[in-house]
């Protein structure tokens, strides 16, 4: 049996719906609060609460378990590796032997990205306890290269210090098609998938794709790192967003979310979505509304 960890996010709620598609309703969700995920229990999916900062909470939520997807935490490194050390010891405890970790693009130990001390870890104490990972390495969400593609057509400007990096955008429900794949098909064991779209882009591409498609005038303005932390301090933005913020785009900056694979579409037989194709669809649907 699978469980899905966090089911109820926008991630969690793309694998739900794609595991549907390939095992009816024979899985489980855990989420932290069942009352918001009382629309998948009504499509006769087993829902369970699963904090994982409830120790014995989470243990109760993958019981009978063969196989668990867990999902990425947020919060500080420290919260997410505690919480992830949560669900590996008691899935040790239960002898399950598979575990599908959602990991990043950006998981190089040199990776300024703020999330990768905690992937790093994640991964290497899950080897420490005897499991064998699935380690996806998912790539950026095109859904928020919507969200900088929504931000400059209100401002007429990509504002980052990313230089010529460049992202291979993805959507959520290819990866969501991939993951159900990977998690319903044996032999994955011990490997690592990098489930990106099928080609990189950079903010200058992004702006000029914008300026093309809704006759604006979008300009990508790079700029040094220390004016844009001053910018979002001068809005005040809370730090722990600055420095989410300031890493991510040292991350796209240092070409660390510009690695491209075909993996989706192996996987599936059906090719990801061009992240541009999706983001330019998205917004002319916006316009047209």
């Amino acid at each position: 049996m699978i469980v899905v960890t966090g089911g109820n996010g926008q991630l969690g709620r793309q694998i739900v719906q794609a595991l549907k598609e390939r095992v009816g309703t024979n899985f489980v969700v855990t989420v932290r609060d069942t009352a918001k995920a009382a629309d998948l229990a009504a499509q006769g999916i087993a829902v369970r609460a699963g904090d994982f900062e409830k120790a014995d909470e989470i243990a109760k939520g993958i019981e009978g378990a063969d196989t668990i997807l867990m999902m990425a935490t947020v919060g500080p490194t420290e919260a997410r590796v505690r919480q992830y050390k949560n669900l590996i010891d008691a899935a040790k405890r239960q002898g399950i032997k598979r575990i599908a970790f959602v990991g990043y693009l950006a998981d190089q130990p040199q990776s300024p990205f703020p999330s990768t001390p905690s992937i790093l870890q994640t991964l290497a104490y899950l080897k420490e306890q005897g499991f064998a990972p699935i380690n996806l390495r998912n790539g950026n969400y095109a859904e928020a290269g919507l969200m900088t593609a929504t931000r400059a057509l209100a401002s007429g400007k990509i504002v980052s210090p990313a230089g010529s990096g460049k992202i291979s955008y993805v959507s959520r429900r290819d990866l969501a098609r991939a993951t159900a794949r990977i998690l319903t098909e044996s032999g994955n064991e011990g490997k690592s998938f990098a489930l990106t779209g099928p080609r990189a882009y950079g903010h200058a591409e992004l702006a000029a794709m914008l300026s093309e498609a809704t006759g604006k005038t979008i300009v990508y303005e790079d700029i040094p790192p220390e004016a844009y932390k001053a910018q979002l301090e001068a809005a005040t933005t809370p730090p722990p967003l600055v420095a989410f913020m300031t890493g991510a785009a040292a991350t796209v900056k240092g070409g660390y979310l510009s690695e491209v694979s075909y993996t989706i579409g192996d996987l599936t037989g059906i090719p990801a979505e061009d992240g541009l194709a999706f983001i330019k669809r998205e917004i002319q649907k916006t316009l047209k509304a």
